[in-house]
């Protein structure tokens, strides 16, 4: 009897099995990817419309939205048709010609090209045959003229002169000796026709390969500003130029820019460089500075003492020996007198402003104080007075009004024909000027009459040239006071400028009854910040302006006896 023997399943028999699974749902895995993602590719079809017009339709195959299109003709020389996925068109010469697309797709990892050669026989004929003739130059070493011989329908050539340049120049210079391939390109129109010649040429007359010409010219444009011009020849234009200005600043422009910073003598240099034949050359030019306004470091300040009955001395605590000229706020000035005295007809409260500056105008500075007059005995009689300073936030003219008088009334000349009646009018110039500005006062009451008048730009004020601004305000108090030295020792605002809210923060010697409020530059009330009696010592005010404009406020404190000011701004 026969007997069939089973074989033993040993581990290795097992460990085979598994691999043998394993192995199986990777190809799977391989196969199934293949299946899903198949390569795009590039294809199209090419129609002769006649004319040597032809449109090429795009047919490509397994492309998405994302895929680009490049298409072009890559026959005698490129040309790009554009980028659409549908069609494009282009006119030939007769001839053959060889029309590229290139398709791309990122996203798929898909990249294809296909392209075809088409026989054009319906367009016109290509027709251009390239020619040249040249003449090597005697007066300038290098220099060589090509003279074309081109004929046909061409529309444009270009010269490749064979030492990695070329330009459509029939005129060119080498800078080494040795012999050149010239190629002459010329095409036509479309695109489609060119025609290629060549011809070696050998330069032997080239004595030196580092001689340029270098030269410059430079304008002055004031404030420390220069403009420099190269204007070099005879020089490898495959070299490269730089510029030193003197002052440790240096330029790889041709024709660079340079500000200057302080006046004096500068040695400026300008440098050609050409690695490829060992050249070098310095041109050095001096020029002489002149026109650098020095920053204005000098401070404008003043002192003043009442000596009763409207008398008051002004002493001058201000930096530099500069010009001084005092507006007095009562339509009286003096110039060249650093310590005045001056005595007030009436009392009120009158702005007093100290100008300083040199005698050409680079440097201006001024200090103002407020003070009040209530010494001077006798009937008050009507007084027309102004002063004005330079507003530096805005460059526009701040001008008090001081006049002095009971019922008033006001008459402005602006000095270019118009006019006002407000006794603190608002008015802009569209020109620099300067113009006379007159004030007349009338007082109905002691049927008096009293005009003052100053030229606006006169007193170191600097004025746009685009025009300026005036603002007229009343006289209220921008320092301390003698009076309000003995109560408020000390004040601050901040932070400054600031977007909504601001601390004011002053020290009091003695009890006081202060009042705080805001007004804006022609003298409206805008804000009744505080008002109240305060404690000696160190005092904390908040004011919130959320309901003001951005602009220039001034923040009052008021005691019994004077006013103080300062400036602050708004600027969210």
């Amino acid at each position: 009897m026969k007997k069939m023997l089973t074989p033993q399943k040993s581990p290795e028999f097992g460990l085979l099995k598994k691999f043998s699974k394993k192995l199986l749902a990777i190809l799977f895995l391989v196969l199934t990817s293949s299946i899903g993602f198949s390569q795009c590719t590039a294809s199209f079809t090419a129609v002769d419309n006649g004319n040597g017009n032809y449109t090429f339709t795009n047919t490509s195959t397994g492309t998405t939205v994302n895929t680009v299109y490049n298409w072009s003709v890559t026959s005698n020389q490129y040309i790009y048709l554009g980028n659409s996925s549908n069609s494009v068109s282009y006119t030939f010469t007769n001839g053959s010609h060889t029309i590229r697309l290139i398709i791309s797709d990122s996203a798929a990892s898909c990249n294809d090209i296909f392209t075809q050669t088409i026989n054009v026989t319906s367009g016109q004929n290509c027709n251009i045959n390239t020619g040249f003739n040249y003449t090597i130059g005697t007066t300038v070493n290098g220099s060589v003229n090509f003279q074309s011989t081109t004929t046909g329908n061409f529309a444009s050539e270009l010269w490749v002169y064979g030492d990695n340049s070329w330009g459509a120049s029939s005129n060119h210079t080498y800078w080494s000796n040795g012999s050149y391939v010239v190629s002459l390109i010329a095409r036509d129109a479309s695109q489609t026709c060119f025609d290629t010649t060549q011809q070696t040429i050998t330069i032997s007359n080239i004595s030196s390969t580092c001689n340029p010409n270098l030269n410059f010219t430079y304008v002055d444009n004031g404030n420390g500003n220069f403009s420099f011009t190269n204007t070099s020849n005879n020089y490898n234009p495959s070299g490269y130029f730089s510029w030193n200005f003197g002052n440790g600043q240096t330029s790889w422009s041709l024709n660079p820019s340079h500000t200057y910073t302080a006046n004096g003598t500068y040695n400026v240099s300008l440098i050609f460089r050409d690695s490829s034949n060992a050249c070098f050359d310095t041109l050095i030019q001096q020029i002489t500075v002149t026109g650098v306004i020095p920053p204005c470091t000098y401070i404008a300040d003043f002192t003043y003492t009442d000596n009763g009955n409207g008398n008051f001395s002004f002493t001058s605590t201000s930096t530099g020996n500069l010009i001084h000229y005092w507006q007095f706020g009562d339509g009286n000035n003096v110039t060249n007198v650093n310590n005045p005295n001056h005595t007030f007809a009436a009392n009120g409260t009158y702005n007093v402003v100290l100008h300083i500056y040199d005698s050409l105008f680079t440097c201006y500075k001024w200090k103002s104080y407020t003070i009040v007059v209530n010494g001077v005995n006798g009937t008050s009689i009507c007084n027309a007075g102004y002063s004005m300073y330079l507003d530096s936030l805005t460059n526009n003219i701040i001008v008090t009004n001081s006049s002095t008088g009971v019922n008033l009334s006001y008459f402005w000349s602006f000095g270019d024909g118009n006019t006002s009646t407000l006794a603190f009018p608002s008015y802009t110039y569209t020109t620099p000027g300067p113009f006379y500005l007159c004030l007349t006062i009338s007082d109905t009451v002691n049927s008096c009459t009293s005009t003052y008048c100053d030229s606006i730009g006169s007193n170191g004020i600097v004025l746009k040239q685009t025009g300026f601004t005036i603002n007229v305000q009343s006289p209220i108090a921008t320092s301390i006071d003698e009076a309000t030295k003995n109560i408020i020792l000390n004040w601050s605002i901040y932070p400054n400028p600031f977007k909504e809210n601001v601390t004011i923060e002053f020290v009091l010697k003695d009890n006081s009854a202060i009042e705080i409020f805001a007004t804006d530059l022609i003298g409206n009330t805008v804000d009744v910040i505080s008002n109240e009696m305060m404690q000696s010592g160190i005092n904390n005010v908040k004011w919130n302006a959320n309901k003001l404009s951005n602009g220039i406020y001034l923040v009052t404190i008021k005691t019994e006896t004077s006013l103080q000011v300062k400036k602050v701004v708004l600027n969210r």
